[in-house]
């Protein structure tokens, strides 16, 4: 495991107890096992705002460390072109909306003509139904009763189409207004496009466009964080299985470079980040918490194993992974437990009082 140097792995000093002979014995001493991490401070909810159109920069409506709203107005693009249109879609729209109205004079105009219609059949069935009569007594010709008829049926087709008519008026307008309607969204959409708004509430963390300058579609032109400052560290893929929640964390501000602090983890996050080409962890200030600036770099000791009184020796005496030599040239096996840079825990195999020697080269 990577180990943090500016971090001491060892609460107290270890001495090694070498005698005069070069002989030397185990001793008791804390002894911590850490994991190095590297990061910074960022917000929870960050993000580049970047431009949908291309343009130039009208007006900048904010500075890096203003405070901003949820949809405040950020930048504002030209769009003479886009203005035009928007506006010719509006027209169309409102012209669309009067006309699928119920007084528009189309649809009032044939509602009249079926009113009239409707008139005049009660006219023609009342003229039918008497000459029905007619007919029966031969009061009037054959001739004279099929014209009641027909002038009776003709005028129930009439009203029919008519009413047949006026439906298709009505979705025919109905029809018109929808597409007007969803060409002005697309319009005030593009239109909206030159008018960059926040997406969150939150503070200005970079400019990168001023007044005056070209914009291309998909440049970034700031950064805007909101939500909690959070401070995430980036673990090395062979030390992240020992990295769990909760464990302490030692960790130093590059504003601080003198001063430690006490965290722990507090997130793990599930997937290997190819940016960072790490797995992304977050630590929470136990106690004192500092003064956070996003971007501030970060170094840090993950505490992943941690025991006191533990009786270690020299990494350099350990022989073959597990074994020690003693004074008179035995190989002992002995368990291991926490390794660092310099010292090994020894759990078995050896005590106090074993001699050990260094192994020749």
């Amino acid at each position: 495991m990577k180990k943090l140097s500016l971090f001491t792995i060892i609460i107290a000093m270890l001495i090694s107890g070498c005698d005069k002979s070069g002989k030397m014995h185990a001793d008791r001493k804390d002894i911590i096992d850490a994991v190095f991490a590297s990061g910074h401070v960022q917000y929870s909810d960050e993000y580049w705002v970047t431009a949908n159109t291309e343009g130039f920069i009208m007006e900048a409506h904010v500075k890096e460390s203003d405070k901003v709203g949820l949809n405040q107005s950020l930048f504002q693009l030209s769009n003479d072109v886009q203005s035009f249109q928007a506006k010719n879609a509006l027209a169309n729209y409102q012209n669309a909306l009067a006309k699928a109205s119920p007084n528009s004079p189309q649809i009032v105009q044939l509602k009249n003509q079926i009113e009239q219609s409707k008139a005049s059949l009660e006219l023609d069935k009342k003229n039918y139904e008497r000459n029905s009569e007619l007919v029966k007594t031969n009061a009037i010709s054959q001739l004279d009763f099929e014209k009641a008829k027909l002038q009776y049926n003709n005028a129930k087709i009439t009203i029919k189409n008519l009413e047949k008519s006026l439906i298709d008026l009505e979705n025919n307008l109905k029809l018109s207004l929808e597409n007007a309607k969803n060409q002005l969204d697309i319009q005030q959409q593009y239109y909206g496009d030159y008018h960059i708004k926040s997406m969150i509430a939150g503070y200005v963390l970079e400019v990168n466009k001023n007044k005056g300058e070209l914009v291309k579609k998909g440049e970034m032109i700031a950064r805007i964080g909101g939500g909690n400052l959070v401070t995430k560290l980036f673990v090395a893929e062979e030390d992240i299985n020992s990295v769990q929640l909760g464990q302490k964390v030692q960790l130093a501000l590059n504003t601080e470079k003198d001063k430690t602090y006490q965290a722990k983890v507090s997130k793990i996050y599930p997937s290997f980040d190819n940016d960072e080409q790490s797995f992304v962890i977050e630590v929470k200030f136990n106690n004192e918490t500092p003064q956070l600036y996003s971007g501030t770099q970060v170094q840090a000791n993950v505490i992943v194993n941690e025991q006191k009184n533990a009786l270690v020796i020299p990494k350099k005496y350990l022989v073959k992974g597990n074994k020690v030599l003693t004074s008179n040239n035995e190989e002992i096996q002995v368990k291991v437990g926490i390794k660092n840079a310099e010292w090994v825990q020894i759990i078995e195999g050896i005590d106090e009082n074993t001699a050990l020697v260094l192994p020749k080269k």
